[in-house]
């Protein structure tokens, strides 16, 4: 039998084969991968302690969702809550606590502050559909005024106790419920149109699409307190046009009135207009989506 020998020397420049890493080496990989993301979105960002920021300036990620939102800048995957509550499922294998190292606290740039208020503008936006489905079916309006109220003075308060004041808050949540409506009596109009509503199936409004709606404003305001410190940054506004093209994103972009609804909704987050009545003009086409 012929061997073939190959001296040591030339064995030098042959093709190496690194061996596969095990199991516990990529996913001690792909933690570190996370932290990198995750640092350049964050600043000054340490674990949570006892399921809290040690700053009420900070917010509480899922390290795996703070990488997450660095691939596909999508604020719909943060996950946060006010006094560091972060889910409301119970604890398993697949979603771990605050307690094993998995969450982290996150004093946000300007980016990862803008996509936050916008997820969460989005993720509420999303249930309008359900809202709209539920008053069709049983012959309800739109319009509940005087449960509106209530609830803007409720999340007012909400948004005092963090630390934002009624200029700023109470425009922000009307727009908020403005903006819910629009994309509603889209789809309302569209109902209307074609004659009948897709499904004649529907979450209860009362058990299950409220307080989703609930916690989404509740997550909102921690996104306004986390935003305001940067509404007055020159780009501010450029920065908000830029995430309304992200429609693979950002779905809400793409439901009836959607574009309206949504331009609504971030309308007076940035504390200087780019041009004289835009949102004057974003304010009246509004009004006429809502009449």
């Amino acid at each position: 039998m012929n061997l073939l020998v190959v001296p040591f020397f030339l064995s030098l420049f042959l093709p190496f084969a690194p061996a596969p890493k095990s199991p516990a080496r990529r996913a001690d990989a792909n933690r570190q991968n996370a932290h990198i993301k995750c640092e350049k979105h964050c600043t000054n960002y340490y674990l949570a302690e006892n399921n809290k920021c040690k700053s009420s300036e900070e917010i509480i990620l899922r390290k795996s969702d703070c990488a997450f939102m660095k691939n596909i800048e999508n604020g719909l995957k943060f996950v946060v809550g006010m006094e560091g509550q972060t889910e409301t499922e119970s604890p398993t294998e697949n979603a771990p606590t605050a307690n094993n190292n998995n969450f982290m606290c996150c004093k946000p740039n300007q980016e990862t502050a803008t996509l936050f208020i916008v997820g969460m503008a989005n993720k509420r936006l999303m249930l309008a559909k359900d809202v709209a489905l539920y008053k069709y079916i049983n012959n309800n309006s739109i319009d509940d005024f005087e449960r509106e109220k209530v609830v803007l003075q409720n999340v007012l308060a909400q948004a005092n106790s963090a630390g934002i004041s009624d200029n700023y808050g109470e425009p922000f949540f009307q727009d908020q419920m403005d903006a819910n409506k629009v994309i509603q009596k889209g789809y309302v109009n569209t109902w209307n149109i074609k004659g009948s509503s897709p499904s004649q199936t529907v979450p209860d409004l009362q058990t299950v699409t409220r307080p989703k709606v609930t916690e989404a404003t509740a997550d909102m305001v921690l996104a306004l307190k986390t935003f305001q410190s940067f509404r007055n940054e020159s780009n501010c506004w450029s920065s908000l046009e830029h995430k309304q093209t992200m429609t693979g994103n950002f779905l809400s972009l793409n439901e009836p009135n959607g574009v309206d609804a949504f331009r609504k909704a971030v309308v007076r987050l940035c504390g200087q207009e780019p041009e004289q009545n835009t949102v004057h003009a974003i304010d009246e086409q509004a009004k006429k989506l809502l009449n």
